[in-house]
């Protein structure tokens, strides 16, 4: 079993290290109103998990907002008409 904290970037091999251009920053700020047995229950499970309560936030709504894109792709797959154009390609005007 792994050492490695869950959702922990890996360290690179000795000798290397990350890339600045390539690691995205948190700069975004946003204040976030809870109820207070929340606020406990996110702070307990931030702990037990070894990370900081905002890293738990981060990473939670991070998965949600995942889940809700691939269950949007998914709808909008389904909805799509039979004979629509493979992704890339426009699909034909009306014909004139």
């Amino acid at each position: 079993m792994s050492d490695r904290k869950k959702g922990a970037l890996e360290s690179p091999p000795p000798g290397w290290r990350l890339d600045p251009r390539y690691v995205e920053c948190k700069t975004r700020r946003t204040q976030l109103l809870l109820a207070p047995s929340l606020h406990a229950r996110i702070k307990a499970v931030a702990e037990a998990a070894g990370i900081s309560f905002n890293a738990w936030c981060s990473m939670a709504l991070e998965r949600v907002v995942r889940d809700a894109e691939r269950e949007l792709e998914i709808e909008n797959a389904l909805a799509g008409d039979a004979g629509d154009a493979p992704d890339g390609e426009a699909s034909p005007g009306p014909s004139m």
